[in-house]
């Protein structure tokens, strides 16, 4: 069954209890918009971030998890991502300084390896 964001949108919208004109102010566009929103397999993320914090509801965690791509939690003002890493067993010994290596590359970047 193929993901479509779309009708989750829809179905947490009517949830909310949220009138349509406020809704549509609140993630800046027009009403006629949201319907077409409703009707959406996909979205761009900054729409997507808008409709989260309205409808308060973490879709892009949620979008992440279901097409099985790391995690990505918008509850803080900075991301969180979770990666997972498949290490072959003959290589387990060279984990630690590829971690470091990470956590190296990341700060040049402003991350934080956690």
């Amino acid at each position: 069954m193929q993901f479509h964001i779309g009708q989750i949108i829809e179905q947490k919208f009517q949830e909310s209890g949220i009138k349509l004109s406020v809704f549509a102010e609140r993630i800046n566009t027009g009403e006629r918009n949201v319907y077409t929103i409703f009707k959406r397999k996909d979205i761009n993320v900054g729409m997507l971030k808008a409709i989260s914090d309205v409808l308060d509801f973490d879709f892009l965690s949620y979008y992440s998890k279901e097409n099985k791509l790391p995690v990505v939690s918008t509850k803080d003002p900075s991301f969180t991502i979770n990666l997972e890493i498949e290490v072959p067993k003959k290589s387990l010994d060279k984990l630690p300084k590829f971690l470091s290596q990470m956590g190296d590359i990341g700060e040049t970047f402003g991350f934080k390896l956690l």
